[in-house]
């Protein structure tokens, strides 16, 4: 089963975490840990990655030669990278930056995952395809604290299997053991 993680990553944020300014989240760590591969600026510059920001204006802030895209057109990308794979997971924090007053305008961002989802949508067969998103917590929902909130986290389910996949998730733990069976059609797995 192929399985993407379709964030691209730099060198500095490498160096970064040698130098232990930075640690792995989790989902990168596990990425690592499980061999998939970790896609960097050419894969960026190719159309086959997309930045954590959606449209590499941190980069290219930063001096980097990549292309401008908008949150559509990143999730064009994402659409296209998951048409060629099993699994494709996309990570994007910048909510949960926002929600902790560190990135952003909260309104922003929110926009900008939602034209991200308008592009995946558009590109995607979803005959043939399932959207999940979702968190591990709340916070940007509640402007009144920068901390995790205790509010359910809900699950956005679109296209194929979501009719299957829907009653199974009641909490963030259910989230991997689900999407496991879906993919696997029942056949277990160690």
């Amino acid at each position: 089963m192929s399985t993407a993680l379709a964030n691209a990553y730099t060198d500095a944020y490498f160096e970064a975490v040698a130098s232990r300014r930075l640690r792995h989240a989790a989902v990168t760590l596990n990425a690592l840990q499980a061999g998939v591969r970790i896609r960097g600026l050419e894969d960026l510059r190719a159309g086959q990655a997309v930045f954590h920001d959606l449209t590499n204006t941190g980069l290219r802030r930063h001096g980097i030669d990549v292309p401008e895209v908008t949150p559509k057109d990143a999730g064009r990308q994402l659409a296209e990278i998951s048409s060629t794979h099993a699994f494709t997971l996309f990570e994007f924090f910048q909510t949960d930056l926002a929600g902790h007053g560190r990135a952003g305008d909260p309104i922003e961002v929110v926009e900008r995952l939602d034209a991200l989802l308008g592009g995946i949508l558009d590109a995607a067969d979803l005959r043939e395809t399932l959207v999940l998103v979702t968190s591990d917590h709340g916070n940007l929902e509640d402007g009144g604290t920068r901390a995790h909130t205790l509010n359910p986290v809900p699950a956005l389910l679109i296209g194929a299997g979501r009719r299957d996949l829907a009653p199974r998730l009641r909490a963030i733990t259910d989230v991997a053991p689900a999407c496991v069976d879906l993919l696997t059609a029942g056949v277990p797995v160690p």
